[in-house]
């Protein structure tokens, strides 16, 4: 396919120049020769086409290659490829669709076929070097090019050859933050505990100082018809009053009395102004977030999971980070560490739960499904920028400038 071999035939003065390639040996494919130009020694070299070498081989013939994806489990009631192709679960395994549709597009472009193997994993290396997985079929030259987005990684480069990224990763932690301050908290909070207890002592003094001025007033006008009652309980239930914002109905005859009164109006004004105004403030403003970052996420009491796509596995498993390894140590020391998209995001909507996947496709479900307190309330975390991964072929493949220049083409109009 990548071949570059001329064909010079003589002809009278000049020498007929064809293009000789075959599209592939090993896959049945036939020996194509095409005119391109003419050579003589008085004009040199004269092109009877301007299509550059790929626009010259587009034609495949229908020939069927072999291709493979790692996909851990499908939805019920379908198929290996009737997921892969299906718009019915746009969430689950996105990163293999958008890419096995790219591969489509380049289908229809060169006109060819292919097969997709199912693959257990994407890639594993094992201890004596080799790869299993979609990497170990494009090590051993079985597929011709694979469909998922490889990250690129040092230990891969022997493996097989990158063609061009296609899709860009945002892995993220993603989960409800818990509420840093309990709500029996926040009617508690405005006052420091020293300040409550004073006042408490504040209240209790001008209750007692009250009922004495009471029952000085009952003592000096003993002919009222409608005395106020000097007892305990009720000069505490008068203060009380005075501090929730209660009217009062009773009269205060002595100055003594009429002086308490008014200083336990001042204060209780006072106090439920700057306790209320405390309140309101504390729901308008955000609640502070105390987990932003992986060793926080890490030490929190938080359960987390992890995205059971093979691409988000991968990544998590090979990063080489204290923090992000002691975090898929603590994940999978619990069973059932890994679950599916819809699983996972149910587990963050309940709370208590941290979720690790693909951000661009995890962030859409959980808007359809979380309330918008849950949204507002919804924290991420992340240890690392947008990871970019493509399709890759096998070592010295020639199908690599092909895919590489149709998928950068087809970005290209897109965008």
């Amino acid at each position: 396919m990548d071949a570059e071999i001329r064909l010079a035939l003589p002809d009278n003065e000049k020498y007929i120049l064809y293009d000789v390639f075959n599209p592939s040996f090993v896959r049945g494919g036939k020996l194509n020769v095409t005119k391109i130009g003419h050579w003589n020694s008085i004009n040199g070299y004269k092109l009877s086409t301007w299509e550059t070498k790929i626009e010259r081989r587009h034609d495949l013939k229908q020939l069927w290659f072999h291709t493979a994806t790692a996909i851990p489990s499908v939805p019920k009631n379908k198929s290996f490829m009737e997921h892969l192709e299906s718009d019915e679960y746009p969430f689950i395994d996105s990163g293999d669709k958008n890419n096995y549709r790219l591969l489509e597009l380049v289908k229809e472009m060169f006109n060819f076929n292919f097969f997709v193997h199912r693959a257990s994993v994407w890639g594993i290396l094992n201890p004596n070097g080799t790869w299993k997985g979609v990497i170990g079929m494009l090590s051993r030259d079985e597929i011709d090019f694979a469909v998922p987005a490889f990250r690129w990684a040092n230990e891969r480069y022997s493996a097989f050859d990158h063609t061009t990224h296609s899709y860009q990763i945002q892995y993220v932690f993603m989960f409800l933050h818990p509420k840093t301050v309990h709500i029996s908290r926040v009617y508690l909070s405005p006052f420091t505990t020293q300040v409550w207890f004073l006042i408490l002592a504040i209240t209790i003094a001008i209750s007692c100082a009250l009922r004495k001025s009471f029952w000085a007033e009952n003592q000096i006008n003993v002919h009222l018809t409608e005395p106020n009652e000097s007892s305990y309980s009720n000069a505490s239930l008068i203060v009380l009053g005075f501090v929730v914002q209660q009217g009062y109905s009773g009269n205060a005859l002595l100055l003594s009395s009429r002086i308490l009164t008014t200083t336990i109006l001042i204060f209780s004004i006072v106090t439920f102004q700057f306790y209320s105004s405390s309140i309101v403030a504390s729901l308008l403003i955000e609640a502070p977030k105390s987990i932003k970052t992986m060793r926080q996420l890490l030490n929190s009491d938080l359960i987390c999971y992890i995205d059971e796509v093979a691409y988000i596995r991968d990544h998590i498993e090979h990063f080489n980070e204290e923090s992000v390894i002691k975090m898929y140590n603590k994940i999978t020391a619990h069973p059932n560490a890994f679950v599916s998209l819809d699983k996972g995001v149910e587990l963050v909507k309940q709370g208590g739960h941290a979720f690790y996947s693909d951000g661009n496709h995890g962030y859409q479900v959980l808007e359809e499904i979380l309330t918008d307190q849950q949204k507002c309330d919804l924290q991420e975390v992340k240890y690392v920028q947008k990871v970019p991964g493509g399709p890759g072929v096998p070592k010295k493949s020639p199908f690599r400038e092909l895919l590489k220049i149709r998928r950068q083409a087809y970005h290209y109009y897109i965008n």
